[in-house]
């Protein structure tokens, strides 16, 4: 019978513009319970963003300007080995990731998984610009940094 294991997937804080990525280990499988997310938004409106391997977005905190608070999602997200899951972050917050990390023979997965699997496209990647444009009323000059800064980071990750 495989073993379980709860684990500490991830737990730090982000600085303005961080990111982390947590790949589910060879012959493993994941299961994300818990995210928790610190947030002090002193001088702008913050948001954190969370996707998994299919770029889908599965949770979204925003903290209004002002505001200290902690978000939390509670779930059961299954991810096979070699799976992800990620965070963007547009300012400084803490961030908790907590689950089970089970050992997986690999029998009866019934899906093919990908050898390689891409982190979220250009696309969503602007769009979080985009917004973070919109709610942080930032100058043309400092949202263009904003977002060269985001984009090098993420193709720093490729």
């Amino acid at each position: 019978m495989p073993r379980v294991y709860s684990t500490s997937f991830h737990q730090s804080i982000l600085p303005a513009l961080g990111n982390f990525v947590y790949t589910v280990p060879a012959g493993h499988r994941a299961v994300l319970k818990d995210l928790d997310a610190y947030v002090n938004a002193s001088l702008s409106q913050l948001n954190q963003f969370f996707y998994g391997s299919g770029s889908q977005l599965f949770a979204w905190f925003t903290t209004d300007i002002e505001t200290t608070v902690v978000h939390q999602w509670r779930g059961r997200m299954v991810l096979y080995e070699g799976e992800h899951f990620a965070c963007i972050t547009d300012g400084e917050c803490h961030i908790s990731a907590n689950g089970f990390l089970f050992e997986d023979p690999g029998q009866d997965l019934g899906v093919v998984l990908p050898a390689h699997l891409k982190l979220p496209s250009l696309e969503f990647v602007q769009k979080v610009v985009a917004h973070s444009r919109e709610h942080l009323a930032l100058s043309n000059t400092q949202s263009a940094d904003v977002e060269k800064s985001l984009l090098r980071q993420i193709e720093a990750s490729y």
